[in-house]
Protein backbone atom coordinates (compact mmCIF):
# COMPACT_ATOMS: atom_id res chain seq x y z
CA UNK A 1 0.00 0.00 0.00
CA UNK A 2 1.28 3.51 -0.65
CA UNK A 3 1.01 4.73 2.32
CA UNK A 4 3.58 7.57 1.94
CA UNK A 5 1.48 8.85 -1.16
CA UNK A 6 4.78 8.16 -3.70
CA UNK A 7 5.06 8.84 -7.03
CA UNK A 8 3.92 5.64 -8.54
CA UNK A 9 6.40 3.87 -11.32
CA UNK A 10 5.14 3.37 -14.78
CA UNK A 11 5.62 0.24 -17.44
CA UNK A 12 8.45 3.11 -18.55
CA UNK A 13 9.91 3.29 -15.64
CA UNK A 14 10.27 -0.19 -14.60
CA UNK A 15 11.53 -0.58 -18.32
CA UNK A 16 14.23 1.83 -17.59
CA UNK A 17 15.66 0.78 -14.70
CA UNK A 18 15.83 -3.11 -16.25
CA UNK A 19 17.14 -1.45 -19.44
CA UNK A 20 20.21 0.58 -17.68
CA UNK A 21 21.08 -2.82 -15.44
CA UNK A 22 21.60 -4.52 -19.62
CA UNK A 23 23.25 -1.40 -20.59
CA UNK A 24 25.53 -1.78 -17.83
CA UNK A 25 26.19 -5.37 -18.52
CA UNK A 26 24.92 -6.53 -14.88
CA UNK A 27 23.55 -9.66 -13.91
CA UNK A 28 20.21 -8.61 -11.88
CA UNK A 29 16.41 -10.38 -11.20
CA UNK A 30 13.05 -8.86 -10.98
CA UNK A 31 13.92 -8.09 -7.13
CA UNK A 32 17.12 -5.89 -8.05
CA UNK A 33 14.52 -3.85 -10.40
CA UNK A 34 11.95 -3.86 -7.74
CA UNK A 35 14.33 -2.26 -4.83
CA UNK A 36 16.28 -0.15 -7.43
CA UNK A 37 13.02 1.61 -8.30
CA UNK A 38 11.93 1.40 -4.41
CA UNK A 39 15.20 3.68 -3.80
CA UNK A 40 14.66 6.10 -6.40
CA UNK A 41 11.81 7.14 -4.96
CA UNK A 42 9.12 4.95 -6.26
CA UNK A 43 6.22 3.41 -4.90
CA UNK A 44 5.91 -0.07 -7.13
CA UNK A 45 4.24 -3.53 -6.58
CA UNK A 46 6.98 -6.65 -7.28
CA UNK A 47 4.06 -8.52 -9.11
CA UNK A 48 3.62 -5.24 -11.63
CA UNK A 49 7.50 -5.56 -12.12
CA UNK A 50 7.45 -9.12 -12.68
CA UNK A 51 4.73 -8.89 -15.11
CA UNK A 52 6.85 -6.11 -16.79
CA UNK A 53 9.84 -7.78 -17.06
CA UNK A 54 8.46 -10.94 -18.42
CA UNK A 55 6.72 -8.99 -21.12
CA UNK A 56 10.24 -7.53 -22.27
CA UNK A 57 12.50 -8.78 -24.72
CA UNK A 58 15.69 -9.35 -23.82
CA UNK A 59 18.74 -8.53 -26.72
CA UNK A 60 20.35 -11.74 -28.08
CA UNK A 61 23.14 -11.29 -25.57
CA UNK A 62 21.37 -11.75 -22.17
CA UNK A 63 19.46 -15.25 -21.32
CA UNK A 64 17.46 -15.67 -18.39
CA UNK A 65 18.67 -18.17 -15.83
CA UNK A 66 17.01 -19.86 -13.22
CA UNK A 67 19.24 -20.52 -9.78
CA UNK A 68 18.55 -20.96 -6.56
CA UNK A 69 18.87 -18.42 -3.65
CA UNK A 70 19.22 -19.81 -0.47
CA UNK A 71 16.98 -22.44 -1.10
CA UNK A 72 14.70 -20.33 -3.23
CA UNK A 73 14.16 -20.32 -7.27
CA UNK A 74 14.89 -17.38 -8.34
CA UNK A 75 15.49 -16.07 -12.18
CA UNK A 76 18.08 -13.53 -12.99
CA UNK A 77 18.79 -12.07 -16.31
CA UNK A 78 23.10 -12.92 -17.19
CA UNK A 79 25.00 -11.33 -20.46
CA UNK A 80 26.47 -14.15 -22.24
CA UNK A 81 30.25 -13.36 -21.07
CA UNK A 82 28.96 -13.68 -17.74
CA UNK A 83 28.74 -16.28 -15.11
CA UNK A 84 25.20 -16.59 -13.22
CA UNK A 85 27.61 -17.82 -10.01
CA UNK A 86 28.64 -14.48 -9.81
CA UNK A 87 25.35 -12.82 -9.18
CA UNK A 88 25.18 -11.21 -5.75
CA UNK A 89 21.82 -10.22 -4.66
CA UNK A 90 22.39 -8.20 -1.86
CA UNK A 91 24.11 -5.85 -4.45
CA UNK A 92 21.44 -3.48 -4.45
CA UNK A 93 20.52 -2.78 -0.80
CA UNK A 94 16.68 -1.66 0.01
CA UNK A 95 17.45 1.90 1.36
CA UNK A 96 13.94 3.19 -0.01
CA UNK A 97 13.58 3.33 4.19
CA UNK A 98 16.54 4.34 5.08
CA UNK A 99 16.87 7.57 3.37
CA UNK A 100 16.88 10.73 6.10
CA UNK A 101 13.77 12.87 5.48
CA UNK A 102 13.69 16.70 5.11
CA UNK A 103 11.19 19.11 4.56
CA UNK A 104 11.18 22.55 3.09
CA UNK A 105 13.67 24.22 5.92
CA UNK A 106 15.88 21.27 6.84
CA UNK A 107 19.31 20.73 5.85
CA UNK A 108 21.03 17.39 5.38
CA UNK A 109 24.99 17.44 4.72
CA UNK A 110 28.06 15.57 4.15
CA UNK A 111 31.69 15.68 4.25
CA UNK A 112 33.99 13.12 2.37
CA UNK A 113 37.51 12.96 1.81
CA UNK A 114 38.08 13.36 -2.04
CA UNK A 115 40.90 10.86 -3.68
CA UNK A 116 41.41 9.68 -7.37
CA UNK A 117 38.02 7.73 -6.35
CA UNK A 118 36.25 10.39 -6.01
CA UNK A 119 35.93 10.04 -9.93
CA UNK A 120 34.14 7.42 -11.99
CA UNK A 121 36.41 5.56 -14.76
CA UNK A 122 34.56 8.41 -17.34
CA UNK A 123 35.62 11.42 -14.83
CA UNK A 124 32.20 11.79 -12.80
CA UNK A 125 31.44 12.80 -9.23
CA UNK A 126 27.95 11.05 -8.18
CA UNK A 127 25.73 12.58 -6.17
CA UNK A 128 23.88 9.30 -4.68
CA UNK A 129 20.66 8.70 -4.92
CA UNK A 130 19.75 9.79 -1.16
CA UNK A 131 20.81 12.56 -1.46
CA UNK A 132 19.01 13.58 -4.70
CA UNK A 133 15.95 12.21 -3.66
CA UNK A 134 16.12 14.64 -0.59
CA UNK A 135 16.75 17.23 -2.30
CA UNK A 136 13.38 16.69 -4.64
CA UNK A 137 14.56 15.53 -7.91
CA UNK A 138 13.25 12.80 -9.41
CA UNK A 139 15.11 10.10 -12.08
CA UNK A 140 14.51 11.30 -15.31
CA UNK A 141 14.37 15.08 -14.26
CA UNK A 142 16.68 17.32 -15.52
CA UNK A 143 19.29 19.35 -12.74
CA UNK A 144 21.07 23.02 -13.79
CA UNK A 145 24.69 22.60 -12.57
CA UNK A 146 26.75 25.79 -11.92
CA UNK A 147 30.13 26.56 -11.01
CA UNK A 148 31.24 29.94 -9.44
CA UNK A 149 32.90 31.29 -6.16
CA UNK A 150 34.43 28.01 -4.87
CA UNK A 151 31.15 26.31 -4.70
CA UNK A 152 29.30 23.93 -7.42
CA UNK A 153 25.29 24.27 -6.83
CA UNK A 154 22.79 22.29 -8.54
CA UNK A 155 19.07 23.14 -9.19
CA UNK A 156 16.21 22.62 -11.24
CA UNK A 157 16.86 22.91 -14.18
CA UNK A 158 17.11 24.11 -17.04
CA UNK A 159 19.70 26.25 -16.70
CA UNK A 160 20.67 29.38 -18.41
CA UNK A 161 23.95 31.33 -19.07
CA UNK A 162 26.39 28.73 -18.69
CA UNK A 163 24.66 26.43 -16.67
CA UNK A 164 25.54 22.70 -17.29
CA UNK A 165 22.23 20.63 -17.73
CA UNK A 166 22.18 17.00 -16.33
CA UNK A 167 19.83 14.34 -16.53
CA UNK A 168 19.33 12.67 -13.14
CA UNK A 169 20.12 9.06 -13.92
CA UNK A 170 17.61 5.90 -13.31
CA UNK A 171 19.48 5.02 -10.51
CA UNK A 172 18.58 8.80 -9.57
CA UNK A 173 22.15 9.67 -9.32
CA UNK A 174 23.40 13.06 -10.38
CA UNK A 175 26.85 12.61 -12.02
CA UNK A 176 29.00 15.73 -12.42
CA UNK A 177 31.73 15.98 -14.48
CA UNK A 178 35.43 16.50 -13.03
CA UNK A 179 35.92 19.77 -15.25
CA UNK A 180 33.53 21.47 -12.94
CA UNK A 181 35.40 20.94 -9.62
CA UNK A 182 38.12 22.30 -12.01
CA UNK A 183 35.91 25.51 -13.05
CA UNK A 184 34.52 25.83 -9.43
CA UNK A 185 37.87 25.22 -7.81
CA UNK A 186 41.27 26.20 -7.95
CA UNK A 187 42.35 22.63 -8.22
CA UNK A 188 39.84 19.48 -6.66
CA UNK A 189 39.60 20.32 -3.18
CA UNK A 190 40.97 17.26 -0.82
CA UNK A 191 37.71 17.32 1.10
CA UNK A 192 34.48 18.15 -0.03
CA UNK A 193 30.72 19.11 1.94
CA UNK A 194 27.81 18.33 0.02
CA UNK A 195 25.05 20.53 1.38
CA UNK A 196 21.17 19.14 0.54
CA UNK A 197 17.99 21.32 0.96
CA UNK A 198 14.38 21.17 -0.75
CA UNK A 199 15.79 22.36 -4.37
CA UNK A 200 19.01 22.54 -4.03
CA UNK A 201 22.69 20.87 -3.70
CA UNK A 202 25.30 22.64 -2.80
CA UNK A 203 29.12 21.02 -3.28
CA UNK A 204 31.90 22.81 -1.09
CA UNK A 205 35.11 22.71 -0.02
CA UNK A 206 35.78 20.84 3.19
Amino acid sequence: MNRDNLPVATDVDITTVAFQFILDKRIFSKFDVTKQLRNNGFWVAHSEVKTVIDEMDLPDNYDAELIRIQGRPVYVYCPDNRDSSAYNPFEISDDSKKTPQTDTGAKVSSSKAASKKMFDVHGRFSVSAPYVRNAGFGAGSIVAVKTNGGTITVESGPGMFGARNLKVDCYCNIRIPKCDFENAFDCVPGKIEVKISKGKIEILEN
